[in-house]
């Protein structure tokens, strides 16, 4: 551990493409070892089950809030050195898609001198969604913030919209930040190597902390439920339910038993656009059953969405 252990933090939106990303790197073996924290804001697993169960190895996780709120930053200080007891290279971090990251600053500052300087920073990535970022900036103020505190971007699903769009909302990252350097991700994995080469002498200016960036913004703090379905329900029940929910959320995601011979499926939704879908092969963890709904503002009451779950279900959910 001489050289030290490379920290990548990973942020954007809630369904920017985070762990898609991710993925694409991990997929590619790493020659170094590497380990992951996952930062969920609810307080289901998701995304670690997910990368786990493609066969990432290392991987801790932390739920329930951002690791830049004092809620977690603790926590995940202690989570970083016990990746470092494991001898890795590197640690990606994949941070909650609600995150600010106003204090990362004094984070890194706190990290490395945690580690006695064997944790060395290498920069925010910030993951942007081109189908959605242009619409939701003017309603989330994290956005900005995230871009602002980030000194390198992937821009995923270019290849859903215009070109001009893509023009668009480069020029925004140059607006925020003009020194950034943008990949962009239309379709095809990103190459390890193109985004990370495990610079031993690069050295990251991070922003200090921003008044600016202070609170929610008008439409305050998005709030998150976790239902636990109590059984089976039936396929084109969920599907009406998730239905009428989908255009109160930001994101819903989770996994649930259905009682056709499909048995456990994925739901994956980012707003209106929910799928349901089959869980590989590989998947193990028989036990991780809920649904994450991260609210739009204000937030849908607890009681109305449990009722609504037992009217198109019949069965009980908590």
């Amino acid at each position: 551990m001489d050289k030290g252990t490379d920290l990548y933090i990973f942020t954007g939106f809630l369904g920017s493409g985070k762990t898609t990303v991710l993925h694409d790197l991990l997929s590619q073996k790493p020659s170094q070892k590497v380990g992951v924290i996952v930062n969920e804001w609810g307080n289901l697993g998701v995304d670690t089950a997910l990368l786990q169960s493609s066969g990432v190895e290392n991987i801790l996780e932390l739920v329930g809030g951002q690791i830049f709120c004092a809620c977690l930053s603790g926590s995940f200080l202690n989570t970083l050195k016990s990746l470092l007891a494991l001898d890795v290279a590197a640690i990606f971090v994949e941070t909650s898609g609600l995150a600010k990251p106003y204090t990362l600053r004094e984070l890194v500052e706190e990290a490395e001198k945690r580690t006695n300087g064997l944790v060395k920073f290498k920069g925010m990535v910030c993951v942007i969604d081109a189908v959605r970022f242009l619409k939701l900036r003017s309603v989330v103020k994290a956005l900005d913030e995230q871009v602002f505190y980030s000194d390198r971007f992937i821009l995923t699903k270019a290849d859903l919209v215009e070109a001009e769009t893509v023009e668009r909302i480069i020029r925004v990252l140059k607006e925020l930040k003009p020194n950034g350097e943008i990949t962009i991700r239309a379709g095809k994995p990103i190459l390890l190597e193109r985004i990370f080469k495990f610079e031993t002498d690069r050295k990251v200016l991070i922003p200090s902390s921003d008044p600016r960036w202070d609170g929610w913004g008008d439409g305050g703090r998005p709030e998150t439920l976790t239902l636990y379905p109590k059984g089976p329900v039936g396929r084109k029940e969920l599907e009406q339910f998730l239905q009428e929910m989908s255009p109160f959320t930001f994101r819903i995601k989770g996994f649930v038993t259905i009682r056709e011979d499909t048995g456990r499926v994925r739901i994956d939704g980012v707003e209106e656009e929910v799928q349901i879908l089959p869980l590989e092969e590989s998947f193990d963890q028989p036990e991780l059953e809920g649904i994450t709904f991260i609210w739009k503002v204000p937030a849908q009451p607890t009681e109305h969405v449990l009722e609504r779950w037992r009217s198109y279900t019949g069965t009980k959910g908590q």
